[in-house]
């Protein structure tokens, strides 16, 4: 049995996709538009991909991890399921500000910055909790201390 497909109904699906693709370019980070200005300040000439410190030696990074859960154990397949709080600290001095207070920040900005690259050794499968939006936070003191704080899965 052949089905058809009306012009009207091609139409309205590729202006839905459209739209759909629109709001998920719009919600994406962009540098300098969303930003303020003190933000806007300390992002000038970063570099995300140059670690602080780049040319004086290793990045001393703080690390605190707390097990909130252990959801599951599987002793068959010799796995389990945690949700981990994970909070790391490091100074980048490229983030110094003046003033007295720290600025928290949306967790999507984490993609402006220099992050540690870390990982859990022999992890089957992690992923970031993202209920409704990515559990991350961002905080920046005046000295240029950094406090990342993710939730993970």
């Amino acid at each position: 049995m052949a089905s058809s497909v009306s012009g009207g109904t091609v139409l309205t699906i590729l202006l839905i996709s459209r739209l759909l693709e629109n709001s998920l370019l719009s919600a994406e980070v962009k540098e300098g538009e969303i930003l303020p200005p003190t933000i806007q300040r300390l992002m000038k000439g970063y570099n995300k991909y140059l670690r602080p410190f780049f040319d004086n030696g290793p990045v001393s990074v703080g690390m605190s991890l707390d097990i909130a859960s252990i959801d599951t154990i599987s002793e068959i397949n010799m796995d389990y399921t945690a949700t981990i709080f994970l909070r790391q600290r490091w100074t980048d001095e490229r983030l110094v500000f003046e003033g007295n207070k720290s600025l928290s920040l949306d967790g999507r900005l984490v993609e402006l910055l220099w992050v540690p690259d870390t990982f859990i050794v022999d992890s089957k499968k992690s992923f970031l909790h993202d209920i409704t939006v990515e559990n991350r936070l961002i905080r920046i003191f005046p000295n240029g201390t950094v406090l990342y704080a993710l939730r993970w899965d």
